[in-house]
């Protein structure tokens, strides 16, 4: 009966990367994350730094824009050329230099599935 030893079978260098790489390949390759089995109903975002406020007027960081523009529609949107663009708001006119009249775009449901009507508008911009 012959012994087994390491160096009666030595692996040679191209079949040690050629092992070592499907060895690589295989972790990268995507599988089930078992932290998400049960469905909770909470969000989970990875942010780059600490958020202090979920007020989209009353913030002040990159990280809290991101959530804000995930979580919230402006009246107002603008194109990476910088143009104003409708969103909530269908148009837009000045009334004088300190206010803006907004028509607001027919349909829209508020987050608590509410019609979105300027009263409502109104109300939680006095609120802030």
């Amino acid at each position: 009966m012959r012994k087994s030893t390491a160096a009666s079978h030595p692996v040679g260098r191209r079949q040690f990367l050629t092992l070592s790489a499907a060895g690589l390949a295989a972790a990268g390759l995507p599988r089930a994350v078992r932290a998400q089995g049960k469905r909770s109903g909470e969000l989970v975002a990875g942010l780059s730094e600490r958020m202090l406020t979920l007020d989209p007027a009353n913030h002040y960081s990159i990280s809290a824009t991101s959530v804000h523009r995930h979580m919230f529609d402006p009246l107002v949107d603008v194109t990476n050329d910088s143009k104003f663009v409708p969103a909530l708001a269908e148009s837009w006119r000045a009334v004088n230099n300190t206010t803006w009249r907004f028509t607001l775009r027919k349909g829209v449901l508020h987050q608590l599935r509410e019609l979105l009507l300027a009263e409502l508008a109104r109300w939680l911009q006095a609120e802030q």
